[in-house]
């Protein structure tokens, strides 16, 4: 991460606070959308290559930079930072058990589309490597089309796994 990256946190000024939802969340979002995809990649590896925030720019299409807060070792609570697609995020990681489950809150954003919104990765070990399960619970500002938008995420999943096996190699 660039010294630039870091100052845009600082400098950001149009921040919209979304609610601050815990794991119960994923029962009551008014949109929860459910996306999975498999990679011949061992389950340990996805697993490191998620929770090693400063890697996702390489890999996780339209991410400019993540990092945590604060020093490791990170855990639920921890906070990370990111910019995606131009949108700095602040978000609380809620779920953190190795090699299983993996995810967070997001606690605001400089644009944001929902009123809460909660996202979990699973990794699941099988045969031929792991399956990824990726859920996203939101109440959103706007009208979606939960088809569309599953049919982006299930995409972009897979786009993701993909950079992340062309870096593995």
């Amino acid at each position: 991460m660039t010294n630039k990256q870091h100052n845009k946190f600082d400098e950001a000024t149009a921040w919209n606070n979304l609610e601050g939802v815990g794991m119960e969340f994923l029962d009551n979002a008014k949109v929860k959308l459910v996306v999975a995809t498999v990679t011949s990649l061992p389950r340990q590896e996805v697993w490191d290559a998620f929770v090693d925030a400063g890697t996702w720019q390489s890999w996780f299409p339209k991410v400019e930079c993540a990092f945590y807060l604060g020093d490791a070792p990170y855990d639920v609570g921890t906070i990370r930072r990111s910019i995606v697609d131009g949108v700095l995020y602040d978000e609380t990681m809620l779920v953190w058990k190795e090699p299983c489950r993996w995810g967070y809150r997001i606690d605001r954003a400089t644009f944001a589309m929902s009123e809460a919104h909660l996202e979990i990765t699973e990794f699941q070990a099988i045969e031929a490597g792991t399956r990824v399960i990726w859920t996203l619970a939101f109440d959103p500002l706007y009208d979606i089309d939960e088809k569309d938008f599953g049919g982006f995420l299930k995409d972009l999943l897979k786009e993701a796994i993909q950079g992340l096996e062309k870096i593995a190699k």
